[in-house]
């Protein structure tokens, strides 16, 4: 089963496949909702960081934009002026900012105005400016082998976040028919905090 999910303005979907218990989940807003909340999590620390977070620092401003930012935006990060892409990206504010789900998939990111236009021409480089993604991830998918510490890329913090919603909803079907399985919504809600918590790139 596979669920198609996107970030805008930004690389190609990420598609995440799981095994049949995924039917057992009845009710996707929940995943969504959790799936949405790293997503900002994610972009408040990459444009914190001028992009480093998840790989190289945006291009540095031009001399002569970087002096009048300063003078009139002072303290103002690269990709940050008055504050309107930041802020459909992470707190999903503002008439720019964007969600589409359905059982199958998600959008989220930003979508129509000039918001969408000054983020589409930094992803893609438009009308001479320099690449620098609003939106970038890696979507590898790594095994619990493959983790370090506590980062991880955003795609293995999605699939950790399917994998929690899954399993839960397979102990409350299994408890529901009877069988000895304890099931402790508590334990989803920490499992779940606990993807929140890592450094995602």
């Amino acid at each position: 089963m596979g669920f198609d999910i996107e970030f805008v303005p930004g690389p190609d979907r990420l598609n995440v496949g799981f095994e049949k218990w995924a039917t057992l989940i009845k009710d996707w807003r929940p995943v969504w909702e959790d799936v949405i909340k790293l997503f900002r999590k994610h972009e408040a620390r990459h444009l914190d960081s001028g992009g480093e977070s998840t790989g190289d620092a945006f291009v540095p401003l031009s001399p002569a934009y970087a002096a009048w930012k300063d003078r009139n935006f002072p303290g103002k990060p690269i990709l940050t002026l008055r504050g309107a892409l930041r802020m459909a990206l992470v707190e999903g504010k503002g008439a720019s900012a964007f969600k589409r789900t359905n059982s199958r998939g998600l959008e989220v990111g930003v979508f129509g105005g000039p918001v969408h236009e000054y983020a589409l021409a930094h992803a893609f480089g438009l009308g001479g400016m320099p690449v620098r993604p609003p939106v970038r991830y890696n979507e590898t998918i790594h095994g619990a082998g493959q983790i370090m510490g506590t980062k991880v890329s955003l795609a293995t913090a999605i699939a950790q976040i399917f994998q929690v919603h899954i399993v839960a909803a397979r102990k409350k079907a299994m408890s529901d028919s009877g069988l000895p399985v304890i099931f402790e919504d508590e334990t989803r809600v920490a499992k779940i905090e606990a993807v929140m918590n890592l450094e995602t790139f």
